[in-house]
């Protein structure tokens, strides 16, 4: 969408683009930005169609059309607004705050919305009821994807793990992509990063998982993406994590990393999320169990 060449799009210079959706019949698209303004787009007409806007005028991180196409949710201000394409008048309010990204279910009968205090809200849309609250531990989930069966839901986040420090004597941030149960809001598994995950994806067979974020090291900052292969995380959970090392073989050398970090949960200092087996913010006897599982691997 091109302002300055006159191109199809005229969106406005002062206006920044936050994020995009297409509808699923492809014939519309979602635009939402900053100043609490989503806009729909119509792609066959080239031109704009409606606008939606929130009342506080906080920005829209995140936007996504309901499977059927009839309804659009929004993130910002103070909660996830859900839309009626037909009239443009608004269905409903799910409260939240701070809320970065949201997704329905294949079927439309959930709603995820991801926010900036660690929590991800798992809604029913028809009595518009939370189903689940899924804690992080505070930390911030920038990304939120159901699977193409609408089983698993996965979750992206990172943060600042003051404890921990890189050969540079620098702090260093951790993420993961998380896997919840659907049905039962539990932690699957956790897929270890080296930096914030920002994005996450599923294939639309369902058997991979992209996540993608940023490294950040001493005077240098990149990107990556990591391609999971479902059969294994979901047949294998955590296998392979527990070399906190990289040095191929879970051994000796993990155990004394795991051993510094048993017993400290969430926030404490030295609490190492790559130990953390059972995603469950706390190293204890189930993690270690895990550990055990693998030792020699």
């Amino acid at each position: 969408l091109d302002y300055d060449a006159g191109g199809a799009g005229l969106v406005p210079p002062d206006w920044h683009i936050l994020d995009v959706a297409f509808s699923p019949d492809g014939r519309a698209m979602g635009v939402a930005g900053s100043r609490g303004i989503v806009r729909l787009w119509d792609v066959d007409l080239e031109s704009w169609r409606r606008t939606f806007r929130n009342s506080e005028g906080s920005d829209v991180h995140g936007v996504a059309f309901s499977p059927d196409g009839q309804t659009l949710a929004q993130t910002g201000g103070l909660g996830v607004r859900l839309w009626n394409l037909e009239n443009g008048g608004r269905k409903a309010l799910l409260a939240g705050a701070g809320l970065a990204d949201v997704a329905f279910s294949p079927d439309g009968r959930k709603l995820a919305s991801a926010d900036n205090r660690g929590l991800v809200q798992v809604w029913d849309v028809d009595t518009e009821t939370v189903e689940h609250m899924l804690n992080h531990g505070g930390t911030s989930v920038f990304s939120v994807a159901f699977s193409p069966d609408g089983q698993t839901l996965a979750t992206g986040r990172g943060y600042l793990a003051a404890s921990q420090w890189d050969p540079a004597g620098e702090e260093f941030v951790n993420g993961q992509a998380l896997l919840w149960d659907v049905d039962t809001g539990k932690v699957k598994n956790m897929l270890h990063h080296d930096g914030y995950v920002y994005a996450v994806a599923f294939s639309p067979d369902g058997r991979r998982l992209a996540s993608g974020g940023v490294i950040q090291r001493p005077f240098d900052v990149y990107g990556h993406v990591w391609l999971w292969k479902m059969t294994f995380v979901t047949n294998r959970p955590n296998f392979g994590s527990a070399d906190f090392d990289d040095n191929g073989i879970v051994n000796f050398s993990d155990f004394l990393i795991f051993a510094a970090a048993f017993g400290k949960q969430f926030g404490d200092p030295g609490y190492n999320s790559r130990c953390d087996l059972d995603g469950d913010f706390l190293i204890g006897f189930s993690d270690f169990v895990h550990f055990a599982s693998h030792f020699g691997s």
